[in-house]
């Protein structure tokens, strides 16, 4: 039986300050748990209602009602199996080859759960955050990532800092504006892509670490592009560079 300072615990959870003192997320429901284990994450806990133990009666884990399971999911309508977990453990890459993505002050977490899930899908090595991005273990983030999230590393930099420590010959694309359309561009084959915020584009603070910039041009009426959107769009050229 869960009790209630359990309970309390893993509320706590649904903020991002008691996520990172505890170094601790939840995952909901039953495909993201299963690529939680596949990934072979350390498991605090698991929980489940009696009727996924009725479906899938082999599930490990502590049996809870229907109401404990509302009192600890961060859902309206939770799916009846929720896993406590710690955060995840990446080792650092060569980061002077291969393809990543750079996110400047990405505030959406949805935003960034589905760049995370593009990158997974295209083949980049790793995604380097902003400090001040979104925290990667909110659960819109990990619910919009459909499972990326456990395959593909993710780190959270001070990104003028880390582009200063690269090679002096690593390349930075930046995705502005007024760079040079994307079908008359060529992306190196090994470097980053820089993505700005959703409002604000990237810092003007990193300008000077831009090597090259790139757009996608407008052809109809839309204002702008959601950063996921054109995170899709350029990575899908980024990568068959």
């Amino acid at each position: 039986m869960i009790t209630k300072n359990r309970i309390k615990f893993i509320r706590s959870l649904h903020r991002k300050k008691e996520r990172i003192q505890h170094q601790m997320f939840i995952v909901e429901g039953e495909k993201p748990v299963q690529e939680l284990l596949l990934a072979g994450a350390h498991l605090d806990s698991i929980y489940y209602t009696d009727a996924l133990f009725l479906k899938k009666p082999e599930t490990d884990g502590e049996l809870v009602s229907s109401k404990e399971m509302g009192m600890i999911s961060t859902m309206k309508s939770p799916p009846g199996l929720l896993a406590v977990c710690n955060y995840l453990q990446w080792k650092n890459p060569d980061f002077n080859s291969g393809k990543y993505i750079l996110l400047d002050r990405i505030n959406d977490p949805g935003n960034l759960g589905t760049i995370v899930r593009i990158a997974d899908w295209f083949g980049i090595d790793a995604i380097i955050c902003s400090t001040d991005s979104v925290d990667l273990y909110n659960s819109k983030t990990i619910q919009a990532s459909m499972g990326s999230l456990f395959k593909l590393p993710v780190f959270y930099f001070d990104l003028d800092q880390f582009i200063l420590n690269l090679d002096k010959n690593a390349i930075v694309v930046g995705a502005d504006i007024v760079g040079a359309p994307l079908n008359e561009f060529n992306f190196p084959e090994n470097g980053f892509l820089l993505m700005g915020s959703e409002s604000h584009g990237i810092d003007p603070r990193l300008e000077s670490v831009i090597t090259q910039k790139v757009t996608i041009s407008k052809s109809g009426n839309a204002e702008s592009l959601n950063v996921a959107v054109a995170a899709g769009i350029l990575v899908n050229k980024f990568i068959n560079a």
